[in-house]
């Protein structure tokens, strides 16, 4: 019987051994990944990251402390603040010459408590040091009597007049400072819900150039344009652009294109720009999202891990394909006048009993970039064999910070060593996730040795691995 049992044992202890060097291979198989950051390849600039925001909210909530948490947690440093034109703006006519303001008609118009809503939110900013990459994005259809969801072509320096009355106002008399401005929003879209007048690329390019000149006339130059703004980058490249690249006047006053995307990068947007006249212009994405049906319209979405997940991985994906500068929709739920309900996009979500603002999952998932990528870095190359992660790499040599930002889209964490090439030398990398449990949870010290580190980062998560290099002293 012994050796009978022998026997027996023999091939099931040999299975147990192959079973461990099974396991043993798998392991160190993922501590073999590894990701190369290599700071020599160094690719676009990125300006900033940034919030819209509606500025009907103002004086209706406790906006003060919201707008505290994005601008100093957050690190959102680009800001576009949103007017809209459907009531009470310029409902009648303040006179019948667009050339000459009526001073008296505008001078109480923007002391109406709309304007005043704006004013204050613009100087409460204003106050938190966002000036030059302020933007104001004017939406929503357009006084009756100019046309609402289209510009009549006999009231185009009417509309002008109307926009430039504002800026005219806010800067003037208001002294307040205002960087950028976007003036009709999402121009290419027509028999939708009005998100701006639907102008066809001529006249679009048209009111461009009419606006900059009377900008330039009023002393207002100190502002530039985001163009187009428009809902569908193919569009914009097929038949908005080249019309805007093609009037030096307009091209003089742009200083960003702007384009929105709820679905990632999905036109050659950054090789069309490269290709043009003006290569050197950088593009923003002046919304981007995951889209969600029901939100514009009054429904509350599941703002869990995933949806987070599929916000940061568009996000991404817009950055590794050019964009300078990436601006979510939006900051905070609140009531738009052009929909007709309350909007709840906002990162920061509101409760109605209190009138107060928390945070949800993809405010947190968005810092991993916002945060831990200052403006004036540079996306920097990645080289990589492993396609279970999706990451992105900064270096900023104002700073000396360096960050590696990702996702870790499978059911394992992965164990992977990260190869520092042509970058300032660090002591150590720090390891933040979020996930459907934690947020912006702060994992791990990881000490760097040899321009190499090695990190384990937890199965489905967004992470962020950062740390800061001390930059010689010239």
């Amino acid at each position: 019987m012994k050796h009978c049992f022998n026997i027996f044992l023999k091939p099931f202890t040999f299975s147990i051994v192959l079973l461990l060097l099974a396991a043993c291979a798998n392991s160190h198989s993922q501590t073999d990944v590894t990701i190369q950051i290599n700071g020599s390849k160094k690719l676009q600039l990125i300006d900033g990251f940034g919030v819209n925001a509606n500025s009907a909210s103002w004086g209706e909530t406790q906006l003060e402390p919201a707008l505290d948490l994005l601008v100093d947690s957050l690190h959102a440093t680009i800001w576009r603040l949103v007017v809209e034109t459907e009531q009470n703006w310029e409902v009648s006519n303040d006179n019948h010459d667009p050339f000459s303001f009526n001073r008296e008609y505008y001078n109480q118009l923007y002391e109406t408590p709309k304007f005043q809503k704006i004013w204050n939110e613009i100087s409460y900013l204003n106050s938190k040091g966002i000036t030059d990459k302020l933007i104001i994005s004017v939406m929503g259809g357009i006084p009756d009597w100019m046309g609402r969801n289209i510009i009549f072509p006999g009231m185009e320096d009417e509309v002008v007049e109307m926009h430039v009355s504002f800026l005219d106002y806010a800067i003037h008399t208001m002294c307040l400072k205002i960087g950028l401005y976007s003036p009709i929003n999402e121009t290419d879209l027509r028999n939708v819900q009005i998100e701006g007048p639907h102008s066809e690329p001529g006249q679009f390019a048209r009111i461009e150039h009419k606006l900059l000149e009377r900008m330039n006339d009023c002393g207002l130059n100190m502002i530039r344009l985001v163009s187009p703004d428009l809902a569908n980058m193919q569009v914009g490249i097929d038949r908005y652009m080249p019309l805007i690249l093609n009037d030096s006047l307009v091209m003089s006053g742009i200083k960003y294109f702007g384009f929105h995307s709820y679905g990632g990068y999905y036109a050659p947007l950054d090789s069309f720009i490269h290709h043009s006249g003006y290569p050197a212009i950088h593009f923003w994405m002046t919304e981007f999202n995951a889209w969600r049906d029901g939100l514009d319209h009054g429904e509350t979405g599941v703002y869990n891990y995933d949806y987070a997940s599929e916000c940061v991985h568009y996000l991404m994906d817009l950055i590794r394909n050019g964009a300078s500068a990436c601006i979510v929709w939006e900051a905070y739920d609140s009531p738009y006048e052009h929909h007709g309900a309350m909007s709840y996009w906002g990162i920061l979500g509101l409760d109605e009993r209190s009138n107060t603002f928390t945070p949800r999952k993809h405010f947190y998932a968005l810092a991993h970039v916002f945060r831990f990528v200052p403006p004036g870095s540079r996306q920097v190359e990645i080289v990589q064999g492993d396609n279970t992660l999706d990451v992105l790499a900064f270096s900023d040599s104002i700073s000396g910070r360096i960050t590696i930002t990702g996702i870790n889209g499978g059911n394992t964490k992965q164990h992977v060593v990260f190869s520092l090439e042509n970058l300032p030398k660090l002591k150590k990398m720090d390891l933040y996730y979020t996930d459907s449990i934690k947020n912006l949870f702060h994992a791990d010290e990881m000490k760097v040795s040899g321009q190499q580190f090695i990190a384990t980062v937890p199965a489905r998560c967004i992470f962020t691995i950062s740390g800061i290099a001390k930059i010689p002293e010239n």
